[in-house]
């Protein structure tokens, strides 16, 4: 069996002006850089406000990543020429008008999940983390799993899936970015919030997935890679059954799609042969590539140690406690009800949260043995101060107290978005010249 596997990510950014309000100006950035090498990995989104960045997959983290920072580099001066700034964090913090792309997929998903998702969708930047599955598992010219009875790299594909669903709750707190929504104050993860089936009354938003719960939710744990098929062919079911009520006609084109298009949860397989954590606030990239690293190496130690994930009671006192080739994690209705609820209005404030934030960090980095990483140490030193990048623009908003309720100004708003845009031109010339250093360190 393979011992290592590629790794790839996508990231999407809110485009700028100068003024630090959001512009509705990526078809012009997608042209600039169409001609250019960089333009293959430059794609349009739901929004005319918003771009998609990508990365070629390659066996570790730090690789992919030296690629992809000075790709993206390359695609910011082209932004800078246009005076435009590419917005790093999960939502603007103030109020913005987003154009959505008339597309019939687009508003087939409004048709199901309502004009909120309109308002939504257009405003919020996730990050996707791919990993290769198993070899031989999907079958790659039809995008679908294979039948398997026995198949240890099947086994190993259902432990690996459980293991991302159980970290879930530990990476989405540690990319956190997304306290403000509309110019108003949201707990500390309005993304979350909103782009899940959950409702936060204490918060004031319900989420958008919430009538369609199979749709948007944490997938529950997986006994084996048949569960994982019928989960994908449910989540069509479910669409297209309320689709054919708003529009039957659209319901029929789409009847051979492919199952696996018809999930927007946090953890999924997908078609191209990845385990896909898009569940992530979008970050500045030296939590991104931490975060990648974490789950990256954690992949790898299940495939290495034989490790099995077992929920459990254990697994809510000792998070990722490892006895013999056993790995304790909650059950599932913890993940969702406490830790997930805990993380997106409380963050790391939260006790349990922080346990088991810390220790989900403790266990991924028992499998890296390069921890001086720039990107590692801002996770770690992020944990032991508990302070999220939530947490860090909630203090320049000027937030003092309370989970909801607080409002800022544009002129605010569009200071904080300033402020992280500018911080992540610093970062990429950082991080380009760390990584160059940690490569010849390591080999």
């Amino acid at each position: 069996m393979k011992k290592n596997v590629t790794f790839g990510l996508e990231v999407e950014f809110i485009l700028l002006d100068e003024a630090g309000h959001v512009s509705n100006s990526a078809d012009i950035l997608l042209k600039k850089c169409s001609t250019k090498k960089i333009g293959y990995y430059l794609r349009p989104e739901a929004s005319k406000c918003m771009v998609e960045v990508g990365a070629t997959p390659k066996p570790s983290v730090r690789h992919t990543a030296k690629g992809f920072l000075k790709n993206l580099k390359k695609i910011h001066n082209e932004a800078r020429k246009l005076g435009l700034w590419l917005y790093p964090l999960a939502t603007y913090p103030g109020k913005a008008h987003s154009v959505i792309r008339h597309k019939p997929w687009y508003e087939m998903q409004t048709s199901v999940l309502g004009k909120e998702w309109d308002s939504f969708i257009g405003k919020m930047c996730g990050f996707h983390f791919h990993s290769a599955l198993p070899k031989g598992v999907m079958d790659l010219s039809k995008g679908i799993l294979k039948p398997h009875h026995r198949s240890k790299a099947a086994k190993l594909m259902v432990e690996q899936y459980n293991f991302l669903i159980a970290a879930d709750p530990a990476a989405i707190t540690i990319m956190q970015s997304s306290p403000f929504f509309e110019g108003k104050l949201h707990g500390k993860d309005s993304r979350i919030a909103l782009y899940r089936d959950m409702n936060f009354p204490q918060l004031g938003i319900t989420g958008i997935y919430n009538k369609h719960k199979i749709l948007g939710r944490l997938p529950k744990y997986a006994h084996n890679a048949y569960d994982m098929k019928v989960s994908s062919e449910q989540t069509k079911t479910e669409f297209l059954d309320a689709l054919s009520d708003k529009d039957p006609k659209a319901a029929k084109s789409m009847k051979n799609a492919h199952a696996m298009r018809f999930y927007w949860g946090p953890v999924r397989i997908n078609k191209v042969g990845t385990y896909e954590e898009r569940g992530l606030d979008m970050n500045l990239p030296k939590y991104m590539l931490g975060v990648s690293t974490l789950l990256k190496r954690s992949l790898l130690g299940i495939i290495n140690e034989g490790l099995r994930i077992r929920p459990s009671e254990i697994g809510i006192r000792q998070p990722f406690k490892i006895e013999g080739t056993k790995v304790y994690v909650p059950p599932y209705n913890y993940l969702v009800e406490e830790l997930t609820r805990k993380s997106v209005t409380y963050g790391l404030s939260s006790p349990v949260v922080h346990n088991y934030t810390k220790r989900f960090y403790q266990f991924a980095t028992r499998f890296i043995d390069y921890k001086f990483d720039m990107s590692l140490m801002s996770i770690k030193r992020m944990i032991d101060q508990k302070e999220t990048m939530s947490d860090r623009v909630m203090k320049r908003a000027g937030v003092k107290s309370g989970l909801a309720g607080f409002e800022i100004d544009d002129d605010m708003a569009a200071e904080i978005a300033l402020r992280a845009a500018r911080k992540l031109e610093r970062q990429l010339d950082e991080l380009i010249d760390h990584y160059i250093v940690l490569d010849k360190t390591i080999q």
